[in-house]
Parts: C-alpha cells; structure tokens; sequence
C-alpha cells in the first residue's frame, strides 16, 4: 500500500493561528485523505506537563516557560510538581501556614523565589492569592496566612510562577470546624477519632465539645490532645439469652467507637463476639457466646484503650436455660392458624425475631410455626399458631428454637381434616344491633381451636363435634342490609349472608305493675321475633330473677317470674325492674311490685319481736353485734353500688357507643389540627398567675422610665440581677420572707412567682435553690411535723418547688401527656353536651358534679342541622344539637363543629354571630334567644330553642356575622329588644352586648322553679339522681382510665420528675423519714402538685373555652385523682361524698397503679438531668419573653424595698452570707434605686 508524506519548509504554508487545522490532500480534484493537524507556539503552554507532551518543545525550569529550543527537560517525569496524594487540612476562619510537597525542584536554577504564589479557590468561586515561600531544599513551599470559611466541598490549590505560569499538579484543602466535622456535637468518641485522623482538634471537658485549641481558648478552660473518652452505656437489649449463646446483642451508648477499633465486649467473663459498628460511636451489636451460669453479674466494654465496666449491675445480662414442660391443644385442622400454647420455664425472652418453632413428624420433616413478633414476658406461657399441612399426619416433636438454642420436645401433634361446614340455603336474618345466635352445622368442630365470628370478641360455643352455635355481628353502617360475614375456622374461612333486619321495639309499662305471684306478665312491642329466635331471649326480674318466658310471637311475649321477690336496689323492696334482652339489646320495660301477704307479714313481725327480746336477753353481746352488723352493712351498700352501677352501665350501651363515635371523630380530627396546646409562655402565667389577667401582666413589658431614672435604675438592677445568680443570696432572701407573720399567703404566692420568672433560662440554679430550701426544711422539722410537712401549702419554699415542677413539665405535655388531658376533657364536655343542659345555670342531665344535676325531667329529640357559613355558600356543615337547647348553645355548637381545627381563641364570639332559618314557615327568620315570639309569663321570659321555633331535623340554617347596615326585616324582628339576647348569667355561650337592656329581666330556660319549691320537688328522688351520675360516670369510665393510667406510666414520666422523687427520696432518707411519710411526700408533690391543677383547669395546657358545666366535673376528676394518691383508708357509707360514691371500686384500683408507678421509676443519672436541665433553659430563652427589667423591678419594689431592714439584719448575721458581703452590696442597691426615684 503506497505511503504518502509532507513537508511543511516554507513559513508562509503554515497558519499564523495556534490550534487544530483540517488537512487535505488532493490531485487533479480527487481527494486522497483528510485529517486534523494541531499547529502550536509552544511559548502557549504554561506548564510543563503541556509542554513536554508536544514532541517539539522543550520545558526551561529556569524561567518556567515552554520553548522550542534552550533545554534538555523533554519528558513529563522530569517536570517540577507538586506531590501530595492525600487532602490537607486546615481549621476555618482561622489563620495558617499550609506546607505543600514539590519534586524535582531540586536542580532547578535561576528562579527567583520571591515570584512564587498560591492560588486557592473552590470551583465557580474567584481564587484567593497568598503568599508563598519556596523551603531551603527545594522539597516543599508554604502558603502563608491561608484563613478561608468552611466548606463542604474541596479547596485547590495551585502554585502559580510569575503570575502567568503553573507548577504541574494541585492539592486538594479540605476547610473544616471541629464540631461541623461531628455527628454528635458532643460526642468525646468522635472527636478522639477526628484527632487520630490528623485534624487540628481538641477535646473540651469544661464544655464539653469538641474544640480548636486556638480559636476557641475563650470558651474552654480544659484542652486534652489526647482524650480518654470513657464508653457509656445507655441500653442493652435483650437482656437475656439461652446459656448456649448465640444472641444478637444491641448495645447504645457513647464513645462505643467505629469500623477499625477495637471492641470487645464481655459479660463478666463471656466474651459477646462479631462486634459490628451499627452507628459509629452510638451503637453496635454483638453475639453472645456460651456461659457456664445462668446469672451474669456485670458488663465490661473496651474500646481501643478506654474502658466501661458497669459495677453497679445496671445492664447485666441474664443467661437461661430454656425448658418446655408441654403444650396444648395436641391436635389441629390442616389449614393450620390453631393457636397453640407452650407452658414451661424460661421459655420467654424479649426481642423480634429470634424464635424458630416447628412441628416435626419420625422423617425429620417439618410444618413451622407463625411466631408473633414480641411476646408478653410477665406470663409463664408463650402462644403460637400452626402452619398449613398437605396432608394429616401425626408430629412427634416440637422443635424449639432461640437464637442458638434448639430443644427437641417429645409431644404428639396430630393434624386432623379440615372440617366440613354445612349452610342452609336460606338467608340468615339478624338484627342490626346484632348479637342473635344462629347454629352452623357441619362436622369436625372439635378440632379447630377457635370459631370466631368478624367482629364479634365471644367465640362460637361448640358442644357438639357437629354444630356451633355463633353470634351475629353488629350492621355495618352505611351498606346495604344483605352483607357478608366470616366465619373463621382457624385457618379456614367460610362466609355467611346476612339480612340485617329492623332491631324489635317494646313498650314500657304504663305504670308500676303490680304482680300477684301466680299468673304471668305480658310484654308487648314490635317485630319481637323479626331476626331473633325463642332461645336469643332472656327477661331479668330485679338483680337475680329471671321471668321464664312461657310464649313469643312478633307482638308480645308472656314470660312467668319468680314466685319469690327479686334482690333489688328500689327503695321499696317488694319493687323490682324489668328488663328485655336480645343479642346486644338490653329494653327496660318498667316496674313489678310484688303484693305482700299478709300472714307472711305477720310471720315477719313476730319474728321481730322474737329478735328483739333475744337482743334484750344478750345484751351483753350488743356491741359485737352492732360492729358485725355495721359491717354487713356497709358489705350490702358495696355489693347495691356495684348492682346499681352493673345495671347502668348495660342500660347505657347506646349513648356509650355514640360517645365512642363521636371521640373517635374528635381523635381523627387531632391528625390534621392537632392538640390546641397554649405556648411556653401563656402556659407559664396561667401557672404562676392564675388570677391575673394575662394580656395586662405587667411582667409583660419593660416599666416606663424618665432619661433621668433610666442610667442609676439601669445600673442598680444590673447589680440585683447578679445578686440573683448566687444561689447563697436566693437562700437567706427566702428564709428571710418565709418567717412567720413576715408576708400574707397571697404575697409569699406572689414573690414566689415573680422569682420564679426571674430564675427562667436558669433551671439548674432555681433546682439547686429548691433543693437545699427542701434540704434545711425537712431536717429543721419534727418527726410529727413530717407528716404534714406537704400537706400545707404555706410557704415560699413548697411554692418555689411546684413552679419548678409545672415550669419544667411543659416538654413532657406536649410531647405524650397532654394528650391523656386533653381527650378526659373532650370526652367530659362531649358527654355532658349529649344531654340537655341550662343555659342560665349551667346545670346538666350528664355529669357527675352533684350540685350541676339538673334535676328534671326534659323531654328532648336529637336534631342535625346543615349550617351554610355566611349564607352564601353551597357547602353545609352538619351539626348535632338538641331541640331543647337554646339559639346561642346551638351558635356555640356550630362554631365547635365548623371551627373545629382552630383554637377556642381564634374562633368568633357568639354574640359576633347570627343563626338565620332559611326554611322558616314564614320565610327566612332570625333565631334569638328573646324576640318579640318569646314565650313569657309570671314575670319570666323562657329564652327560646329550637323546639320553640318548631325547628324540624335536617333544617337548612345560615351562620353569619351581625350586620347592623341594611338589614333585612323578619318577621320576628319588632321591638321586643328590650329583652336582650345576652344574659349575664350565660357566660359560656354568649358576653352580654348591652347589659343596661337586661336590668329588671328575668329569664328561664329549662327549669323555672322557685329555689324552695325545687328543694322539695328534689328531695324524694336521691336514688334516681344518684342513678344519674352513675350513669354519667359510666359513660366517662374509659377516658378516666386511660388517663390515670397515662399519667401513672413511668416509662412517660419525665427525666426532671424522676432525678426530683430520687432527691426527694435522698432528703427523706438522710432524715430518717419513715417510708409510708415518704410515700406521702412524693404523692403530694407529684398527684397534688403536678397534675391535679391540670386535670381541674384544662384551660392552663389548651387553648379551650371554660365553661360552667365541664368544669364542676374536672373539678371532681381532680378530687378523685388526689384521693387516689393518699394513703388513708378507703372507706365508703350513705354519707360518703358524691365522688367516693361514684368511684368506690375505682379508687383502689387507681392506688394500686400510684403504688407501683413510684416502684417502676427508672434512675436519672446527674449527668442526663443536667443535660435536661441545659434543654429546657435553653427553650425558655427561645419562647419566653418576660420583661427582664419588669421582673427584677417588681422584685425589688414589693418586697426587697419594704422588708430591706429585715432582709439585711439576716445577712449580716447569718455566717453563710456575711463573708461574701451581701448586706453591704444590697446597701449600694438600695441606694442606687432611692436616688432613681427622685
């Protein structure tokens, strides 16, 4: 193949242009080839790399350029360049030299050093000149000076000659802080390790942080180069294992270190082995190897040099040895899913997925179990499910697995066919309250484990291998009335069709029937037999009597009592209730009374008299039988509230269920609007102030001062505020205004406020006064003083401790604990405004306050009203109300219902709106509480309600704003506005608007008797309202649980909570204070204290309205909660209070969880609570915004001011104070702020 070559000799044939030419070669038109040809300058090159990679140019180091002749430097090795393979460091913000790594500078003639500089620069960034000086041996330069900001990506660096010229190569900066480079601001681990890696850094002890020595000298006093950060263990879980080992062991903490350290860790003298780093420095994990006893003593964790040994025991881990005794049942279906339950010792452990169980047959094959993901411990069993098996067969062994434990437990297993399940073809009716049987019939029921019915808890009752008898469930709502059913068999399903039929309806007694003992009773209503059967019904007769139901049809039912008088809880005791129930229907149909014989009376009496003369005759045995009959008595009383409150609560069923329904609508609301906590700082004032208007607080806001005040008070209170940093000051000026007759009770409740607020942001020093006031009260009291020493809520010392404990409480409410408050308030104001309730009294059917009882009869329909907001809208709320409640309860309950994402301060006022009927009779019509149709007599006017208005369900109402331009004219809208909506008596619905239009007005709205009148119509029916509040306190029981539990929960208690019951504990001990008066203090600071006030006044945590009706029964919620906490007796009589009444059987079960809440406490260790102590005074720093000036002014002017002879004699005679010269820095205060005020 012929080549073909060209020459370029003459100058004139090349580009003047450096850079890529096209090149052609042609003949006679024809084009033989085409490329590209680079034509260059090398004096274009500017470094040596470049240069020496164009074979024409040659490379002078002696004046750093490129050129075509002059040099022998031809190969890019030989080049001078900078040499370093790993980033350099260097700390932010703060000036240094950098040395970098050249070669091949040695050799290198002629340069004029000075000519060099640095050039660094980030990318897109403009670069950075400095100053650079070329080392004596030629094999490094410095860059002087260098001081750039931190970044998260690389600088580079350049060495540039001559302004024009580059050195071959760049390093690469990394530009740090030492606490940015940390995941852990404070973790000594993680900065150790950042000092190995050659980071300019230094562990801090006084901070701690980690620190650059130089830049950060002001805040630290103690640098170490060298740290030994000591592990800290914050967790271990499990905690338990087989002895044989195997488990994955995982330990949180501090300084555990990272991937290339290392770790071992021990417990006791088993090592727990394949340590693996989960998060450097915070967690690892390891495997537990094999003990040779059951109980391990200790742990030991070392990492590289440093050590953790935990001698008090507190994360030792426990080896066992596994055992399974037997299980049952031993036989199952083939579906699998029977629940099977493994009794034995040491079988339970805590911790997801490390059980293996499995049924195995002689061929070693075997069916596993499902396993749940966490066991209950507390139990002495564990339960499993079995899996599917192909075929029947017999399982010969249960193979137990936990992590490297196997146990082979010999118990026959046996897998039965799965079961055959027979359907009529006829569709079943039920009712739609469910709860009728119905029979399904098959074969093979005895071996499956559990029939259960969807939504049904009761399992079907199987008594024959062929039949099981089962309930319906409830209708679901909003479906049709044909629905399917499951019906599981075990692992089986089978599915029914059910006809949800109307529930049967059943009339009431006209009147107390009277029953002769021989002939039956008729009972009649509707659709009696429409889905239920004969053997569904069953008539109870008072509180043990059944009436034997003899014939049914779907009108009436002819049922036999009891020839005998039923137990009952009517005063009379030949009165009993009756009472119809079907599925989950439980009809009271009214009263029996039972006609007295006479001869049996007779009998009765002479029997009495015959008592009575044996009484006579023993007499001297009449105070042993009067104590067994008070006894007995008060047994009875027992066992009557407990039928009593047994009878409600099944009769109360229904309006239980619509409580639920609406809790659960107010709980899916909470998603989006949350709970309306108040801020830090209202919550503090409602605290600390409770009586004070809080827009108006004066601590709000700095004190007016003239030019001439302002330099001398400055000054003066710049000196109060560091006397109030000494913690020995805040001491004696304590004692000294706690001394009796010093300060009235409101003013020793008011200076513990005021510097309560003057210590915020300094939680750690208003502890340590409250710690050492605590320590000199408790040791300068007697042992018989101990005992109230709580008790009495007298002094600044008890006060200054409970605002510590409310103030620092904040962060535990909002996270976990308001919650608990918050629904007990819900549920007691939804329950209370399901029933009717005096708008002007406030008095209710629903509650459990005694004196807010409303005690007539009401006769009320529940209505829903689609309310259109600003009448002008397509959208409808719906909102339930009562026909009996009047126009501003029914404005206040839209606003609930429409606003109910907002807080209650951020809703309209009820007298702001107006309720306009848009289906009126006679056209559009303003509703009011008194217009001119109101109903009026004897001097009274009734305000009005729906009822009055004749208002029907599913009316269309508008909810808008009052205006007062242009108003359209209703036809109630005369003159009669002399009788005003408002009324100064309501004043949870609606603030009066014109108060002089109210004066000679008198109103009613659900009872309008004359207060003696009422007296005697009450008198005669205590039990039926006693009734009344158990029914009401029925309805609340769950909230209340839940609640008390909540609160009750140590593992939610807060970490300054528990360090306050440690020191409490600690004072108590060093005192000598007997446990059960110990017990006392802690009940008293923690229920008293703490959360009583909450549970009373929801409106210090929430933004909510406070209302006349909910709050007497918070008030009784708190009364429960504190009875709980106390130690005294529980003892209960026909005088007992109202509240010991409704929570006889309530009270000591609350006590039991007191009890063991103060047992289950974990310790706080000095170092968490100062951390706790730090978090929450810095949070008051951020939210708070008290008037430092007000505070410390007001301080001074109440109570420095007018007790400075006293306050001063104390501190020149106290030998604590007098050698740090308080009296005498105190004089100079007094002196600066008496010239101020001239």
């Amino acid at each position: 193949m012929p080549k073909w070559g060209c020459t370029f000799e003459q100058k004139e044939f090349t580009p003047s242009v450096s850079g890529n030419h096209s090149f052609t070669l042609e003949d006679k038109g024809l084009t033989f080839t085409e490329n590209i040809i680079e034509f260059y300058h090398c004096n274009i090159f500017k470094t040596c790399k470049d240069c020496t990679n164009r074979s024409e140019c040659l490379w002078l180091p002696a004046n750093f350029s490129c050129d075509h002749f002059g040099s022998s430097l031809t190969k890019e090795e030989e080049c001078p360049r900078i040499e370093n393979s790993f980033p350099l460091k260097l700390h932010a913000n703060f000036s240094s030299n950098i040395t970098i790594d050249l070669v091949n500078f040695a050799n290198v003639t002629g340069l004029i050093l000075s000519n060099f500089e640095c050039e660094v620069n980030q990318i897109s960034d403009d670069a950075e000149i400095f100053e650079a000086i070329l080392h004596e041996d030629r094999n490094s330069v410095s860059c002087i000076g260098v001081q750039l900001d931190e970044a998260s990506t690389l600088y580079t660096i350049k060495l540039k000659y001559n302004k024009a010229f580059y050195v071959d190569n760049e390093a690469n900066l990394i530009v740090y802080s030492c606490s940015g480079l940390l995941h852990d601001k404070k973790s000594c681990g993680e900065c150790q390790y950042l000092i190995k890696q050659g980071y300019d850094c230094q562990w801090c002890n006084s901070y701690p942080k980690c620190c650059h020595f130089t830049s950060d000298t002001l805040t630290c006093t103690q640098f170490h180069s060298k740290p030994n950060c000591q592990p800290v263990v914050k967790q271990v879980s499990p905690r338990s294992g087989p002895m044989v080992g195997g488990t994955l062991v995982t330990i949180v903490g501090e300084n555990l270190g990272k991937d290339g350290y290392n770790i071992s860790v021990y417990f006791n003298d088993v090592g727990c082995n394949k340590v693996t780093v989960v998060q450097p420095f915070k967690s690892l994990t390891c495997v537990t190897g094999k003990s040779n006893t059951t109980t391990v003593t200790g742990m030991f964790i070392s990492v590289n040099e440093s050590q953790f040994i935990d001698s008090s025991n507190e994360y030792n881990y426990t080896y066992k040895i596994p055992v399974i005794d037997k299980f049952s049942p031993e036989k199952g279906i083939l579906a699998g899913n029977t629940i099977i339950t493994l009794n034995g010792s040491d079988i339970c452990f805590e911790g997801k997925h490390r059980y293996n169980i499995s049924f195995c047959d002689s061929k070693e094959r075997c069916i596993p179990c499902s396993v749940p993901s966490e066991f209950d411990c507390e139990k002495a069993f564990i339960k499993v499910r079995t899996g599917p098996s192909s075929f029947c067969t017999n399982m010969t062994t249960l193979k137990f697995e936990i992590d490297d434990f196997t146990e082979l437990h010999s118990q026959r297993f046996e897998y039965l066919p799965d079961p055959t399940i027979i359907f009529s073809n006829q569709t079943l009716k039920s009712l739609q309250s469910g709860g009728a049987t119905f029979i399904i019939n098959g074969d093979g029921f005895s071996h499956v484990g559990d029939i259960t019915v969807e939504r049904v808890k009761t399992p079907c009752d199987v008594k024959l291998d062929i039949q099981a008898v089962c309930q319906t469930p409830e209708k679901k709502q909003n479906e049709s009335d044909v629905q399917y059913v499951r019906v599981y068999f075990d692992g089986l399903t089978a599915t029914v069709v059910i006809d949800y039929v109307d529930d049967p309806q059943f009339d009431n007694f006209q009147s107390i029937l009277e029953y002769n003992k021989e002939s039956p009773i008729k009972i009649t209503g509707t659709n009696i037999l429409h889905g239920a059967i004969y053997d569904d019904y069953s008539i109870h007769v008072g509180l043990d009597g059944k009436c034997i139901i003899k014939d049914i049809s779907m009108t009436y039912i002819i049922c036999l009592p009891p020839t005998f008088t039923p137990r009952t809880n009517e005063t009379d005791e030949h009165t009993v209730f009756v009472v119809v129930e079907v599925g989950r229907i439980k009809a009271y149909i009214g009263k029996l009374r039972y006609k007295v014989d006479i001869d049996i009376l007779a009998i009765i009496v002479g029997l009495l008299a015959a008592a009575f003369v044996i009484a006579v005759v023993v007499g001297v045995f009449t105070v042993f039988i009067m104590k067994k009959k008070k006894r007995k008595v008060i047994k009875e009383f027992k066992l009557e509230l407990l039928t009593r409150e047994e009878m409600i609560r099944k009769a109360s069923r229904e309006e239980f269920a619509d409580a639920q329904m609406t809790m659960r609508e107010i709980k899916s609301d909470l998603v989006t609007s949350r709970v309306p906590f108040r801020d830090y700082q209202t919550y503090v004032l409602y605290q600390l102030f409770p009586n004070q208007d809080i827009e108006t607080n004066p601590l709000l806001h700095d004190s007016k001062l003239t030019d001439n005040q302002e330099p001398k008070m400055k000054n003066a209170l710049e000196k109060f505020d560091q006397l109030l940093s000494n913690k020995v000051f805040l001491k004696t000026l304590v004692q000294t205004l706690d001394r009796k007759n010093m300060l009235t009770m409101q003013e020793k409740a008011h200076f513990s406020s005021v510097l309560s607020i003057a210590l915020l942001g300094n939680m750690r020093l208003l502890f340590d006064l409250v710690n050492c006031l605590l320590a000199d009260m408790i040791h300068s009291s007697t042992k018989k003083q101990h005992k109230v020493l709580f008790r009495r809520f007298d002094s600044i010392t008890l006060r200054l401790m409970a605002n510590w404990l409310q103030i620092g409480l904040y962060g535990q409410l909002t996270a976990h604990s308001g919650m608990h408050l918050f629904m007990l308030y819900k549920a007691v104001q939804t329950i209370i405004e399901m029933s009717p309730i005096d708008a002007l009294t406030g008095n209710a059917k629903n509650t459990i306050a005694e004196e807010k009882l409303l005690k007539m009869r009401i006769e009320h329909q529940p209505l829903t009203l689609q309310i259109d907001l600003n009448g002008n809208s397509d959208e409808h709320y719906p909102v339930r109300v009562l026909d009996c409640d009047t126009i501003s309860q029914v404005k206040q309950k839209c606003c609930a219902q429409i606003y109910k994402n907002k807080p209650a301060s951020e809703r309209p006022r009820i007298d702001e709106l107006t309720l306009e009927w848009q289906e009126g009779s006679a056209g559009k019509l303003i509703l009011d509480d008194i217009d001119n149709i109101s109903e009026t007599g004897n001097g009274l006017v009734r305000l009005n309600t729906l009822k009055h208005y004749m208002v029907k369900d599913n009316c269309k109402m508008a909810l808008m704003y009052n205006h007062h331009e242009d108003q359209e004219v209703y036809v109630n809208s005369a003159t009669f506005r002399t009788e005003s909506m408002a009324s100064e008596d309501i004043t949870l619905l609606m603030p009066d608007r014109n108060e002089q239009e109210n004066v000679g007005i008198q109103k009613w709205h659900l009872s309008n008797l004359p207060d003696d009148e009422k007296s005697n119509r009450e008198a005669d029916f205590g039990d039926i309202f006693l009734n009344r509040l158990f029914h009401t306190k029925l309805l609340l029981s769950d909230y209340v649980d839940s609640t008390f539990e909540g609160l009750l929960d140590p593992q939610t208690a807060s970490i300054s909570i528990r360090y306050f019951l440690w020191m409490l504990d600690k004072l108590g001990q060093d005192a000598g204070v007997e446990d059960d008066v110990l017990q006392s203090w802690k009940t008293e600071c923690y229920a008293t204290r703490v959360w009583a006030p909450l549970i009373g006044k929801p409106d210090i945590l929430f933004d909510v309205m406070d209302t006349d009706h909910v709050e007497p029964c918070m008030d009784i919620l708190r009364q429960v909660f504190v009875e709980s906490c106390t130690q005294s007796t529980h003892k209960i009589s026909k005088e007992s209070s109202t509240q010991k009444l409704l929570f006889h059987k309530d009270i000591p079960r609350y006590r039991k969880l007191i009890g063991a809440f103060f047992i289950k406490l974990e310790p706080v260790s000095d170092q968490d609570f100062l951390s706790e102590m730090d978090e929450c005074s810095n949070q008051q720093k951020a939210e708070l915004t008290f008037s430092r000036q007000a505070t410390l002014h007001q301080l001074y002017n109440l109570f420095i001011g007018n007790y400075k002879n006293e306050i001063m004699e104390d501190f020149e005679d106290m030998e604590e104070s007098k050698d740090l010269q308080f009296a005498s820095k105190l004089q100079e205060i007094i002196e600066l702020m008496n010239e101020s005020s001239i």
